[in-house]
């Protein structure tokens, strides 16, 4: 079974193109719960770990 350990974003909704905007998501064992207020990037992680698990733009792009 494979396993992400973490994730980069940069250049994607509210996560800025520049070198500075990148931010870099950690999963942790048994679960990683994402918390934060509204526009804070929480639905844009999700996004981008389901394309980059499947390939599957989100809805709108």
């Amino acid at each position: 079974m494979s396993t992400i350990e973490r994730m980069g974003i940069q250049g994607i909704r509210s996560f800025g193109p520049d070198v500075g905007d990148y931010q870099q998501v950690k999963f942790f064992k048994p679960v990683t719960l994402i918390q934060g207020p509204n526009g804070s990037g929480k639905t844009t992680i999700i996004e981008c770990l389901k394309y980059a698990t499947t390939g599957d733009m989100p809805p709108g792009s």
